[in-house]
């Protein structure tokens, strides 16, 4: 027999053998077969192949002792049938120090994984083919960039958006240049009105809501989603597309049950990625290629010169709201976060509000968060749930290590921090509590637009998630200082 016996003999056995899983959770075999069967010689092999029979019903053993999970497939070498029955679940069947099932109904535990899995995907809200994508807010130059620098490596069921895509962004240079037209002058020689105030915090720690809240005092303007999706030329489009264009957007967000419309606040680096600014978000065109620009989270290792380009971008932005709104700004990025250093210098009489959640809620829902905005806006898909958790595990270091070098330079009056799981305890209170402690007046004004408010959210439904052990692990040794600093470490 070949070297490669034992490996194709036992992919066999357990290929043909399906209904009959418990009878072999006793097999034995060499060490040399298993590691043959878990390399990349094997590749084919595990594309044959019932993964979750062989990882679940076979006892390897080195020396008499039992090889644990993973050293002989590795999820990735699973592939799209290893993502059935992924690796954070096997602790529900395997005890991993005997190698023994736990229980006999792990075929259940593998399809309860299943039902798990169509649920939280199917819990995703729809987004239609014809509502706008980031990209089609681009200039042409700036799109053509993106693919070059992405090799075209388009999916083929988006060729028809990248189609449209060529057809709608030279409109954007056209629509640019009558803007600039009748508003260059007002633009360029436009003033703020007050230092701009920055909402900041991770992705899904409650920023969103919070932008919200804030933005309900009229004496305050905050950027819209359509002025983010069309910074080159919304003073001229603007009213045309919020009266006649509501259609083309969803009611809701794809990744949870927010708002969506086009004259909502809405984060402006998203404004800053379609200004042809260099951002992070510029992985969602395609996330398979991994991230990008993720430096640009933790100001403190960005250099004077990769700054410059991004701050007269967003400098010239900020002036293009004031010339639309005639108010005082409110800013909100989760990618601000990291940035609290450079827009202090650029600021320095602004205020920052930071809110903090608790890293186990954030980490699964902005892993879902990335699940939902690739599937509605890439050009290409397929990332696995291991590049999604390092993605988000990547870029909380990132960002927070970017705030914490500029955290205690802040003056403590111009940087205030809360927490969510306060906020949404009783929101009126905190908000007439931050009211005071920024100095501003006029709460009672706002009390009946809060109250009115609440009353609209009272049966909104968080997304529920949950973390495996190893999960939870990762996320404590990767938030420990934050964990510790915001009351979350036990």
């Amino acid at each position: 027999m070949s070297r490669k016996g034992p490996s194709i003999l036992m992919g066999l056995f357990c290929f043909y053998q399906p209904h009959h899983h418990l009878m072999y959770k006793h097999v034995q075999v060499s060490a040399w077969s298993f590691s043959r069967m878990g390399g990349t010689d094997s590749g084919c092999w595990t594309k044959w192949l019932n993964p979750t029979i062989i990882r679940a019903t076979v006892v390897p053993f080195f020396g008499g002792q039992t090889i644990s999970r993973g050293a002989w497939f590795s999820h990735e070498q699973l592939g799209s049938c290893g993502k059935r029955f992924p690796p954070s679940r096997w602790n529900d069947i395997v005890d991993t120090q005997s190698g023994r099932l736990r229980k006999k109904d792990w075929l259940s535990t593998m399809a309860a994984s299943e039902q798990s899995d169509k649920k939280s995907k199917a819990k995703f809200h729809a987004y239609p083919a014809w509502a706008p994508r980031f990209w089609h807010g681009m200039r042409l130059g700036s799109f053509c960039k993106l693919l070059v620098r992405n090799r075209f490596a388009v999916a083929l069921i988006r060729i028809p958006m990248v189609f449209l895509l060529f057809l709608i962004t030279p409109w954007n240079d056209i629509l640019y240049f009558l803007q600039n037209v009748r508003y260059g002058r007002r633009i360029k020689e436009a003033q703020l009105k007050a230092p701009p105030l920055f909402v900041v915090g991770h992705w899904r720690s409650g920023t969103t809501l919070l932008h919200e809240l804030l933005s309900l005092d009229e004496r305050w303007a905050s950027p819209t989603t359509y002025q983010c999706f069309a910074p080159w030329h919304f003073l001229v489009t603007e009213w045309g597309m919020t009266h006649f264009g509501n259609f083309l957007m969803p009611d809701k967000r794809p990744m949870d049950n927010m708002k969506a419309g086009w004259q909502l606040p809405q984060e402006d680096e998203f404004a800053m990625m379609n200004l042809g600014c260099d951002s992070p978000y510029l992985r969602m065109a395609f996330p398979k290629r991994g991230p990008v620009f993720q430096e640009l989270l933790d100001s403190s290792a960005v250099s004077d010169e990769q700054w410059r380009p991004f701050a007269n971008k967003f400098t010239w932005f900020l002036k293009t709201l004031t010339v639309r709104h005639e108010k005082p700004l409110i800013l909100k990025s989760p990618t601000h976060t990291g940035r609290i250093g450079r827009f202090h210098e650029m600021f320095p009489e602004s205020v920052f509000i930071h809110i903090a959640r608790d890293p186990r809620k954030l980490f699964p829902s902005t892993v879902r968060l990335w699940d939902s905005l690739d599937t509605v806006q890439g050009l290409q898909f397929h990332v696995t749930e291991q590049e999604y958790e390092a993605l988000v595990l990547d870029s909380f270091e990132r960002m927070y290590h970017g705030y914490f070098a500029y955290r205690d330079s802040i003056p403590a009056s111009q940087l205030i921090e809360i927490r969510y799981e306060d906020l949404i305890a009783d929101p009126i209170r905190h908000l007439e509590q931050l009211y005071e402690r920024l100095g501003w007046s006029g709460f009672e004004a706002m009390r009946p637009k809060l109250e009115s408010r609440m009353q609209q959210d009272r049966d909104y439904q968080v997304n529920r998630h949950s973390l495996s052990t190893e999960q939870e692990a990762k996320v404590r040794s990767v938030c420990e200082k934050y964990m510790k600093l915001y009351g979350y470490w036990e």
